[in-house]
């Protein structure tokens, strides 16, 4: 894996700046979806315990 990586290193470098760029364009979309995705996690817990 390690020698197609480095074989490779400028797509893999492209990806991984491509990525983070797209986390910075939706970081308000990914965060509402963490946080929906916590609330409905605690409201779950809660259902259950009662």
């Amino acid at each position: 894996m390690d020698l197609v990586v480095q074989a490779n290193w400028d797509k893999v470098k492209e990806e991984k700046e491509m990525c983070e760029a797209l986390k910075e364009l939706f970081a308000d979309e990914l965060q509402e979806s963490l946080e929906y995705g916590e609330e409905r996690k605690l409201v779950s817990q809660i259902c259950i315990k009662l």
